[in-house]
């Protein structure tokens, strides 16, 4: 049997190896249904490198740089001073006391230069943590950018959430992430709040494998699944602090590493023997799962959507009438079934569609020639 390594490298040709990120984790269980973008992940090719280097694709920004610029500078006002405005929004949400201001800033304390000092960090990291373990009374309260390990097909991935926060009373942390949405309560764009959910979600899972890793018999019980959301307030960058229950996010993202090496066993057997996913043919033969929302959070987007309109994907026309022509597969056999086109035998489910798209059609000439 070949080695997951090996294969994993063998699979990417001549590209390079690319740490997925707890936003590419994020990514894969927004869209599960995407086997080409598991597959990416799971072989360690991001969606901008694939669209670029792969297929000759202009990768689309994921994020503008204005939501960059206002992200970057919302967390600034965060950090700056000894990260005084987290501790002053945790103090006035009551999580923590007022001598509980020990906060330490991991990235500055072992720089990252090189792979060496890359692992320094996760080291530093899993030292610090075990000091809460052993209710040191120095243990950091707050911790500003931990590196952290996701385990994936045998290897281990980076992560690096925004921060971790316990009060000296608490057996462990919990993972923070900082967005620069503005939160609007109930009328805040439900999408972004689920894909912020997600992505600290990943931290969630790696905080519960760094405290197995360091000898903690029921992690989950330590790092339940919740986790802190900071939001702006609306016209300010003042941050509003929302705590949020991640059940479904946290199994979401189980699944994903619990899914992996199916995965690649699926991939396996789509391509042939020794062909490597660098060529776009063979991309192609690991199928898609082009949605609305893939323009907003995956730089093959692009190329996903070229191919669906080739196949007259029904996509293309929105997810609901996606769902309304599932029984014709694409948008040309739609029109065949709507205007008795069809030469072949027509299924029970083709001709419940037939049916709906002529009555639909009547009702529309019907309204247009005012009722005659």
């Amino acid at each position: 049997m070949e080695d997951m390594t090996l294969l994993l490298e063998r699979l990417r040709g001549r590209l390079p190896s690319e740490e997925p990120g707890a936003r590419g984790l994020e990514r894969v269980a927004r869209n599960p249904g995407c086997l080409r973008l598991r597959t990416l992940v799971m072989i360690g090719v991001i969606p901008a490198s694939a669209a670029r280097d792969i297929y000759g694709f202009p990768a689309e920004e994921e994020e503008s740089h204005f939501a960059l610029s206002a992200g970057n500078k919302f967390e600034r006002r965060l950090l700056e001073n000894g990260a005084a405005g987290l501790l002053d929004l945790y103090r006035a949400a009551g999580r923590l006391g007022p001598t509980e201001c020990r906060v330490c800033f991991v990235p500055d304390l072992r720089p990252q230069f090189q792979f060496a000092e890359a692992s320094k960090r996760w080291t530093l990291t899993d030292g610090l943590l075990l000091k809460k373990l052993v209710r040191d009374p120095e243990a950091p309260n707050i911790l500003i950018k931990p590196r952290l390990p996701v385990p994936l097909l045998g290897s281990e991935h980076d992560i690096e959430p925004d921060a971790l926060v316990a009060a000296d009373s608490e057996r462990f942390y919990t993972p923070v992430e900082v967005k620069s949405y503005p939160d609007r309560g109930g009328k805040t764009d439900p999408a972004d709040v689920r894909n912020a959910c997600r992505q600290v979600a990943v931290a969630v899972v790696a905080l519960r494998h760094a405290a197995s890793r360091l000898g903690v018999a029921d992690p989950e019980s330590l790092v339940p699944a919740t986790a802190d959301l900071i939001l702006r307030r609306p016209g300010s960058n003042f941050p509003v602090l929302r705590s949020m229950p991640l059940k479904g996010e946290v199994y979401s993202i189980a699944r994903v590493q619990n899914e992996a090496d199916r995965t690649i066993d699926e991939v396996k057997g789509l391509i042939r023997p020794g062909s490597t996913l660098d060529d776009p043919t063979t991309l192609d033969l690991i199928p898609n799962n082009y949605l609305e929302s893939c323009r907003e959070n995956c730089a093959l987007a692009g190329v996903c959507k070229r191919q669906a309109i080739v196949a007259g994907n029904p996509v293309l026309l929105g997810n609901r009438v996606k769902e309304e022509l599932a029984g014709a597969g694409s948008i040309n056999r739609a029109l065949e079934l709507l205007h008795d086109r069809s030469d072949s035998t027509v299924c029970w489910k083709e001709q419940r569609l037939r049916n709906a798209l002529q009555e639909a059609l009547r009702a529309y000439r019907k309204v247009v020639n005012h009722g005659r």
